[in-house]
C-alpha cells in the first residue's frame, strides 16, 4: 500500500486543470489529433509509483479513464493501480525503466489487478497488437537500442514496431531494443507482456 508520505501531490478533479500548466516534454500534441491515442507499454511493480518524479494524482476508477483524464491535460503518461484505483498523471520524464517491467498475464497487456500498474503512452502513433516470446523473419528496417519506451515509439515512422525490454550485456544496462518494420511483423511464440518479450505495436 501506498503512503501519504509519498512526494506526490493529490489534486480533485477541479485542481487538476492547474497542473496543467506545469511544465512537460515539449513534444506536447494537440488532444483531438486523429493519429494519436493512449496505449499500453508496460505492466510495473506499485513500487515504481514512488519513485515519480513530477506526477500528480487524481480520482479514477478505470484505466480507460485514468488515460482519458490525463490525455486532457496534456500529460503523456498515465500509471492505474487497478486494486486501489490509483490514477497517476506523468510527463516523459517518468517512463519506466526496463528493469521495472514485469509479466503482464496475458499478451494484450493486462495487468494483474494487484499490486502491480499499468503504464500507458498517452500520445502513441501505434496500438499494440499482441507480444511474443521471439518473432520470425523478415528482420527490421531499422535496430535502435534505447532508454526510454516512448523512444522507440517516436523513433520509427513505419507501419509497425517491436519493442523489447532487456538487459545489454555488452554495457551492462537495462535498454529497451526497438525494431522498425516497413510492413507487418513476422509473427512468432505469443507470450504474456513484459521483461524480455516482443511487445509488437502497429500504426493507427
Amino acid at each position: 500500500m501506498l503512503s501519504l508520505s509519498l512526494p506526490l501531490v493529490l489534486l480533485t478533479r477541479a485542481a487538476i486543470i492547474s497542473a496543467a500548466s506545469l511544465p512537460i516534454s515539449s513534444r506536447q500534441i494537440q488532444n483531438d489529433s486523429p493519429s494519436t491515442q493512449p496505449t499500453y507499454i508496460a505492466c510495473v511493480t506499485d513500487a515504481k509509483i514512488s519513485s515519480l518524479t513530477s506526477s500528480v494524482a487524481i480520482a479514477a476508477t478505470s484505466r480507460k479513464e485514468c488515460s482519458t483524464t490525463c490525455a486532457q491535460h496534456d500529460w503523456e503518461i498515465a500509471y492505474y493501480r487497478q486494486d486501489t484505483s490509483q490514477c497517476f498523471c506523468s510527463p516523459a520524464s517518468d517512463y519506466p525503466t526496463s528493469d521495472e517491467v514485469v509479466s503482464a498475464v496475458d499478451e494484450l497487456g493486462n495487468c494483474r489487478s494487484e499490486d502491480d500498474a499499468s503504464v500507458e503512452y498517452l500520445r502513441s502513433p501505434y496500438t499494440l497488437s499482441k507480444c511474443y516470446l521471439y518473432l520470425t523473419p523478415p528482420s527490421p528496417t531499422t535496430n535502435l537500442t534505447t532508454s526510454s519506451p516512448l523512444s522507440c515509439l517516436d523513433s520509427c515512422n513505419t507501419t509497425s514496431v517491436a519493442v523489447r525490454p532487456e538487459l545489454d550485456t555488452a554495457s551492462d544496462q537495462f535498454v529497451y531494443e526497438c525494431g522498425c518494420y516497413d510492413g507487418v511483423v513476422g509473427v512468432g511464440q505469443v507470450a504474456d507482456c513484459g521483461y524480455g518479450a516482443e511487445s509488437v505495436y502497429a500504426r493507427i
